[in-house]
């Protein structure tokens, strides 16, 4: 909401995009952490998010000045149902639904595929993710940089992204795992901004707020439905979690498939 409020129409794009950078170092420097602290007390890492929590707020007391007048503080609800929205909410709750499936279960499918043990199903899928992390860092730092229109990134990084399902599927070597770990990292860095940027575009600016709660929403309930649908199907078959990631993406890019064209036909 903050950066919404601190960009044009043609900047919001490329404003979002640091946040999904930063998230993106965040996944590389997460896991970091946390290995370096194996050694340590069960609880020194929870007594670190705790300190690093609390340096966050600080960092947002001292540095983001509020934007919006008390006087516009009581701002209208939004419903997740609002036209403006619902679509580009349910394309998130898609895209981290298949994110979150794949997280959750490429580890069976590597040790199951590969015959490996618990070591070196963690080292192949350690590097897995951090290959999907840093692409995802690299591809939003570049979209900062260019600023692209939203309905391009969108089923761009569908597309990308479905290809690196089937990739998953097809070549479950350990050559391809990272290919299609890499081509997550370029889908998933590309939607995540185009799917901010288009629900900041949709609404007004003192919906900014409550439209950046509803997008976090989306997400977190894909993540909340992903574990659970991921493994189920890896139950019934281990490469269908893929197989239907790579269908739902295509469902995205058929989804967006309207306004990108309506856009050429309006730049023609």
């Amino acid at each position: 909401a903050w950066m919404a409020d601190n960009t044009t129409t043609e900047e919001r794009t490329g404003g979002m995009a640091p946040i999904g950078a930063a998230f993106g170092l965040g996944a590389i420097l997460g896991p970091t952490l946390a290995w370096l602290m194996s050694g340590l007390p069960l609880l020194a890492p929870l007594y670190l998010i705790a300190g690093l929590a609390l340096v966050a707020a600080l960092l947002a007391w001292l540095t983001l000045p509020e934007t919006v007048p008390a006087e516009a503080a009581a701002a209208p609800r939004l419903s997740p149902t609002d036209p403006r929205l619902r679509g580009t909410l349910l394309i998130v709750l898609t895209s981290f639904t298949v994110v979150a499936s794949i997280q959750q279960s490429v580890a069976f499918y590597v040790q199951d595929t590969a015959g490996l043990d618990a070591a070196g199903t963690a080292s192949r899928v350690g590097q897995a993710m951090a290959t999907l992390a840093l692409l995802m860092f690299l591809t939003q730092g570049a979209i900062a940089a260019l600023k692209p229109d939203p309905k391009l990134l969108i089923p761009l990084g569908a597309t990308i992204g479905g290809a690196g399902c089937l990739v998953l599927a097809l070549w479950p070597a350990h050559v391809g795992v990272l290919l299609a770990h890499a081509l997550f990292g370029l889908g998933f860095g590309a939607i995540i901004p185009g799917l901010q940027g288009r629900a900041s575009l949709a609404v007004g600016p003192d919906e900014q707020g409550a439209t950046g709660g509803l997008v976090a929403a989306g997400m977190a309930a894909g993540y909340a439905i992903g574990p659970i649908f991921g493994t189920s199907l890896y139950t019934v078959l281990p490469v269908l979690p893929y197989l239907v990631g790579a269908v739902l993406m295509a469902g995205v890019l058929v989804a967006t498939l309207p306004a990108l064209v309506r856009r050429s036909a309006d730049a023609s």
